[in-house]
Parts: C-alpha cells; sequence; structure tokens
C-alpha cells in the first residue's frame, strides 16, 4: 500500500490506495470538505478517471483530482510504459513466448473468491448438480441465480417467487448485499492458515457487478451495495501481510444481461456459451422474470460496443490499479471481436517492473484457438487436464456461497485433500473455492476445511510445494505420488494402510533405500519387494496415532540414505 500526502493540503490529510513497489505514484489537488475516516469516489471528468480515497483527518476537500506521478497516464487510457516493457505484442507468437512463472508451477494450492450480489439470495437447489442443465434443477451454481431465476420451471424461479415476491428484482438485492462484516486481513490470515500460495477474487461476474471503482459504469461496490473498493481492500491485505499469498482476479468476459451492443456471434466460438451469453438469451434487457416487463440495468452507463467500451477499458483499470499476479478469465469469445490479446500483451507488459516473479493468464479470455493462455483448466472434471493445468470446484456444487447447503454436502477433509494430491501427481494445481456470506464472513463449514488443509500441509508439504510429476500419478489403490523439490520419491496413501502399506508401482529401491512416514519421529521403515508391489511396514504396529501426527492422507518419502 502506498500513502499519497497532497502538499497543497494540511499535513493531517492523506488518502491511501492499493499499489505494489514500483506501482504508479499519484499527486492529489483538492478543495472542499470531507470528515475524517469519509470515503469518496471521484471522478475526474476530462479524463474518465475514477478513484477512491478516504481522508485520514479532517480537511478542506470537496473535488479530488488526480495527476499520474512519472507515469503516461492513468487507469482506462491507452498509454505506452515508461520502463521497458514492450516485449510483447497482441500476437500468438509472441505471447508464445511468456514464460509459466515458477512460482506458479510450484505454488499447487491457491483459493478461489466468489462473491458478489448473488451472496445475498445465495441459493440452489441443494443436491443439484454443478454446471447448468434442464429443469427443475438447472444448476447447483448458487452465482447463476439471476439467470435461472429467469426460466420457469427452475426451482429459483420458484423460489424468488415464494421468498421475494414477484415485484421483486434481481437488483433489488444490490442495497442488501453490505459486505459490513467483511475483515481482509482475517481472510488474508485464513488463507495463510489453509497453506494457499495464491488466490483468484471474482473482480466481475456473469452479473455484471463490479468490485472495484471502475470508471465505465456506476454498476459496482464503491457507487451502490457495500460502498468499498473490495479488490483494493484485499489486495491491500495481501500487501500488508507481504504477498505470501499472490492476489489475482477473477474476471467475466460476458454478463447475462448488459444491453451494451455486441456482435449475435461474439461467443461463438464457444458453442454452448452462446447460447447462454448471445442471442436470444445474451440480446434480452434486464426484465421481471414474472411479468417480462423490462427492468433497469442499474448503474448501467451507455455505451456504443461492449467489448471497445467495457470489457478492454475494465481489463485495464484491473492491471493499472492493482497489478494482479493472476487473470483468470471466464467464458470469452470471438478474438476478432474481444481483442483478448491486446488485453494479455497489456498486462504482460505493465507487470514486467512490477510483479517481477512473473503474472499468469488462464486458458478462458477467448476463443482457445486464437486466444493467448497459459494454462488449461478443468472445472468440475470437465476440461484439459494436460500439464499445465489447474483443477476448481467449490468445497460443494456450488462457487457462490449457497445457503441451502449444510455441512453434509460439502467434501470432507479427507476428500478435499485426496482433491489436491490426486490433481498435483497429475501436474496440475488446484484452486479451491469458497464462497463467503454477503456480510463479508466466510462460513464456518469452509473454515474448518482449509484449516484441515492447512494443517496437513504443514506436516507433509514437501510432497506437494514445487514438485513434479513422477512416471505415474497413482497406482489404482489409493497411493499417489510425486517428486519433490529435494528430488525424493513421495508416495501419498490416502488412507491410513494399517500394518503394512502395499504400493503397485515399480518404486525404485534398493538396499540403500531409505523410507520415512512424514509426520513421524523419522525412524526408517522396513520393506521388501513382492512381485511388482512394494511392501512397506507400519512403526508402531499400524498404530495410526502412535505413528504420526499427520491425519487424511499419509505421505511416505523414498530416498537414498
Amino acid at each position: 500500500m502506498c500513502r499519497f500526502r497532497c502538499p497543497s493540503l494540511p499535513p493531517s490529510v492523506s488518502a491511501t490506495a492499493p499499489s505494489r513497489r514500483g506501482a504508479p505514484q499519484y499527486a492529489i489537488t483538492a478543495i472542499g470538505e470531507l470528515r475524517a475516516g469519509e470515503s469518496r469516489i471521484v471522478k475526474n471528468i476530462g479524463r474518465a478517471v475514477m478513484w477512491r480515497f478516504r481522508f485520514l483527518a479532517t480537511g478542506a476537500v470537496a473535488l479530488v483530482m488526480l495527476s499520474a506521478c512519472g507515469r503516461s497516464s492513468l487507469p482506462g487510457e491507452n498509454r505506452t510504459p515508461d520502463s521497458p516493457t514492450s516485449r510483447y505484442s497482441a500476437t500468438p507468437a509472441s505471447l508464445a513466448t511468456h514464460p509459466l512463472p515458477q512460482w506458479w508451477k510450484d505454488a499447487k494450492f491457491g483459493i478461489f473468491i466468489h462473491w458478489g450480489v448473488y451472496s445475498v439470495p445465495a441459493f440452489a437447489p441443494r443436491g443439484a448438480s454443478a454446471l447448468v442443465g434442464p429443469p427443475p434443477d438447472c444448476t447447483g451454481y448458487a452465482e447463476w441465480y439471476w439467470f435461472v431465476q429467469q426460466i420457469p420451471g427452475c426451482q429459483a424461479w420458484t423460489h424468488h417467487l415464494q421468498t421475494y415476491g414477484a415485484d421483486f428484482v434481481y437488483d433489488d438485492f444490490i442495497p442488501q448485499w453490505t459486505a459490513d462484516r467483511f475483515d481482509p486481513d482475517a481472510w488474508l490470515q485464513l488463507f495463510q492458515e489453509a497453506g494457499a500460495k495464491y488466490f483468484v477474487l471474482t473482480s466481475k461476474h456473469h452479473e455484471g457487478f463490479a468490485l472495484w471503482p471502475t470508471a465505465t459504469t456506476r454498476r459496482n461496490a464503491v457507487e451502490m451495495g457495500p460502498h468499498r473498493d473490495l479488490v483494493g481492500a484485499l489486495f491491500e491485505a495481501a500487501h500488508r501481510a507481504g504477498d505470501k499469498v499472490k492476489p489475482g482476479l477473477y474476471y467475466s468476459i460476458p454478463e447475462w444481461y448488459n444491453p451494451a451492443p455486441k456482435p449475435a456471434d461474439a461467443y461463438a466460438p464457444t458453442g454452448t456459451n452462446n447460447l447462454v451469453f448471445g442471442p436470444p438469451a445474451g440480446s434480452l434487457p434486464p426484465r421481471n422474470a414474472y411479468t417480462q416487463l423490462p427492468v433497469p440495468y442499474t448503474g448501467y452507463v451507455a455505451i456504443t460496443d461492449y467489448a471497445a467500451g467495457q470489457v478492454r477499458p475494465q481489463l485495464k483499470e484491473l492491471v493499472d490499479l492493482y497489478h494482479p499476479d493472476v487473470i483468470w478469465c471466464d467464458i470469452g469469445g470471438r478474438e476478432d471481436y474481444f481483442l483478448s490479446n491486446e488485453s494479455i500483451a497489456y498486462y504482460y507488459n505493465q507487470t514486467a517492473a512490477t510483479n517481477p516473479e512473473g503474472v499468469v493468464v488462464d486458458d478462458r479470455c477467448g476463443d482457445k484457438a486464437a486466444t493467448h493462455f497459459d494454462y488449461n483448466t478443468v472445472e468440475y472434471g470437465n476440461g484439459s487436464a494436460v500439464p499445465p493445468f489447474e483443477a476448481t470446484r467449490g468445497m460443494g456444487a456450488s462457487f457462490g456461497y449457497n445457503a441451502q447447503e449444510t455441512d453434509a454436502d460439502y467434501l470432507s477433509p479427507a476428500e478435499l485433500i485426496k482433491t489436491l494430491v490426486s490433481t498435483v501427481a497429475s501436474g496440475g494445481n488446484l484452486l479451491l473455492d469458497i464462497g463467503p456470506k454477503a456480510d463479508g464472513t466466510i462460513p464456518d463449514s469452509m473454515t474448518t476445511r482449509l484449516q484441515a488443509m492447512g494443517a496437513w500441509l504443514r506436516i507433509n508439504g514437501t510432497a506437494i510445494y514445487g514438485s513434479r510429476q513422477w512416471t505415474q500419478s497413482n497406482d489404482g489403490s489409493g497411493n499417489y505420488f510425486t517428486i519433490g523439490q529435494d528430488g525424493a520419491l513421495y508416495i501419498i496413501a490416502t488412507t491410513w494402510p494399517g500394518q503394512t502399506l502395499t504400493v503397485n508401482a515399480a518404486i525404485p529401491v534398493t538396499a540403500a533405500t531409505r523410507i520415512t512416514l512424514l509426520g513421524s519421529d523419522n525412524t526408517p521403515l522396513a520393506y521388501r519387494r513382492s512381485g511388482s508391489q512394494l511392501l512397506i511396514t507400519m512403526p508402531d504396529g499400524g498404530d495410526q496415532r502412535a505413528a504420526t501426527n499427520s491425519e487424511n492422507a499419509f505421505v511416505f518419502r523414498v530416498a537414498p540414505a
């Protein structure tokens, strides 16, 4: 976080904004009045720039204007970087030279955060399948509430009518999203306890509500709802914590009901997505699901083209304001319309100085055949698990918080750890989702599971962090394999084996090999071959509690003595 002080104001007046070392600095000119601690969105109309300031003491301020110091322009404007950051051009050949950052390859475990207006109704049918399907369930994704609530026969349509009435439309939830108990430092502390190495926050989902003070629309969390820069607050907390958990941002390319003009086939390369976000659904204005009468798209500022007037400017804002380590696009469309390669090149060039360890982009910014990406994504088992890849899912059947789900609907700590282990053994990262409540608190069932994963990783993390694939990921009987940064082979048993661990794989052992159980007193374990199997004798007669401090999965290190 950087602190800015205006020389024309009394010394007690200052403002804060999220930043990194090497990020833009801003000079401030101000007149008028704000009380201590008051926040305000300010616009420099001439340059179409929006920023949020918190004045720390009473001062004479009413109009705040920004000018860049040492940078050629401000967020949302085209600019040429003033540092040697023009390495990448918006061509597939140029972008293909971008290296996958080592930190991402080593991280293995990140946390996804789905938080938005949909966190207020927090509804999807309990037990419904993830992804989107036909009535009556339609989807287990609570973050898709607005879309399926528009479809008669879907449970969300009936639930909304019975709970809120026919005259209550989706945007009436916006004032109820208060985030009044949101504690970004507590979130970061939990992420660190969980052993996560990065997080990805939804900056804007398909409902079109931005969690930062975008200049492109008033439909954002600073001008309505929480009245707070939620992206900035969480990034500030990450920087205060030393960026031990690297901050990233999800960005939905489409919006269900944004009325801005766009081509009818904007999402054609993604097939099914064009059925949802293209015509006729994507051409419809927001409407009352029961009367079919049009309703306002709250906060919308008219633009002449969706991609040029909102998508590309918003992506530039996120890069310029926050310098995320990850940009996680979703449901990109035609490259020749969205020009996502331009946004990606801009991102790579602009963060060369601010993010020296490198940045990364997923495979959903556009047409995968024409738009660059750094890694593949797999969502609830759907996608390409070809390394490098990232598997993502919620703890239950939803990404957004679903108040219908109970603790029993979430994967257990053991199941989540097995998900992490199997993903890493296959050469991937796991991006595990949590869905905070509308008030900003993280449900206890999610918190305790993250803490359990962190406890396991503190004992067994050498088999996960910085590891790489072995010749096979598993033996078909619940044992998984990785090669650690120390060069050792790790066998990860997802159940306690009792007196003997039987491994159905050609584990390379000799008379000099030493096998130890992590979380134990490090005593070498006896082992022998039986045909193609390796049999390892457990310590303490197979008594798990006496043998190791680990729970849920058990790691054996195989290395020369």
